[in-house]
């Protein structure tokens, strides 16, 4: 395990992975899966998601759901995608400037919850929709970020994303 991850109390239950090529939830595996949670063994999830952004929408802030371990963001802007547009469909990454809102299973915020968010949240970190990107994060108590309001948008923001969750 790295370093970093040791920091997070919520990792340190992480301890090998092993990779199956498939899993079925019948009940054989069902049992299995409690023997492993008894010992102290845990699956690792992968799932990939297409995503596209469109016109006037937008991802409120947030930092993963609690059994999310870590994301991978690809970008895939269009080729005839303008470079002001390129360089506002990245993702923000912000870090506490006040109070840490300390919200480990992350949902998704109202009006209200937003801005009070942004009053105590700073951006330290924007990673630009440019082709050939790789953008990952790691889960933890202060993963926040979000993709701001796209208007005047000529062309959809595209992403392929690769999430682990431990199942």
């Amino acid at each position: 395990m790295l370093p970093d991850l040791k920091r997070i109390p919520q990792r340190k239950k992480i301890k090998n992975i092993k990779l199956f090529n498939q899993w079925n939830l019948d009940y054989k595996s069902k049992v299995y899966n409690k023997i492993l949670n008894l010992i102290g063994t845990k699956f690792v999830k992968v799932k990939f998601q297409f995503s596209r952004i469109q016109n006037n929408c937008f991802i409120p802030p947030h930092c993963e759901t609690k059994n999310k371990i870590c994301a991978l963001l690809i970008y895939f802007p269009d080729k005839n995608m303008s470079k002001f547009d390129k360089n506002r469909l990245g993702t923000n990454f912000y870090k506490k400037s006040k109070d840490n809102l300390d919200v480990w299973d992350s949902e998704i915020m109202d009006e209200s919850e937003t801005i009070n968010f942004y009053k105590n949240y700073q951006r330290f970190y924007y990673s630009k929709f440019t082709e050939n990107k790789l953008v990952g994060l790691i889960k933890s108590d202060n993963s926040w970020h979000d993709v701001t309001k796209l208007d005047n948008l000529k062309e959809d923001r595209k992403s392929f994303n690769i999430f682990f969750f431990l199942a």
